[in-house]
This record gives structure tokens, C-alpha cells and sequence, in this order.
């Protein structure tokens, strides 16, 4: 499976899961903190960021419930819209 994320400059940030791995809320905020945030403060910075996840939640906990509880990586500039 590929978690995609494409910035509006056109930029794409493909990240392949590994086969079988099932994506939890726990898995997704995983790939969020650790992936697409460094990708996105590397190549654009993560002042203005809007996040939007066009995909049906699972149930449990929400991501923006998660993200930044515990990275150091999350800054007060980024914004979650999911």
C-alpha cells in the first residue's frame, strides 16, 4: 500500500507501507509524525500548513487527537483539518 500526500505546488510525497501492515489510527499518526512531517518541514516548512484527509475515519481515537502529543517534530503553526 502507498500512503500519498501532494502539496499544492504539485509536489508528491509517496511513502510505501510495508505488505500486510494494517493502517490503525495509531500506524497512521505514525507516518504522519514520522514521514510526511519531515518531508513537509524540509521541503516547505511547517508554518502554514493546512492538512486535509480525504478518507473515511476508522473508529477510535481521532489523528488530530494524536498528533503532536508526543512530537517533537509538530509545531503550533500546523494546522489539521481532517
Amino acid at each position: 500500500m502507498v500512503f500519498g500526500a501532494v502539496a499544492s505546488d504539485g509536489s508528491l510525497m509517496p511513502h510505501f507501507v510495508e505488505a500486510g501492515l494494517k493502517i490503525n489510527t495509531v500506524e497512521y499518526v505514525h507516518i504522519l509524525e514520522e514521514v510526511f512531517f519531515s518531508w513537509m518541514d524540509e521541503k516547505f516548512g511547517l508554518d502554514n500548513v493546512v492538512l486535509i484527509q480525504d478518507s473515511h475515519h476508522a473508529m477510535g481515537p481521532r489523528p488530530q487527537d494524536l498528533v503532536g502529543q508526543e512530537s517533537s517534530q509538530f509545531r503550533e503553526g500546523l494546522k489539521l483539518a481532517l
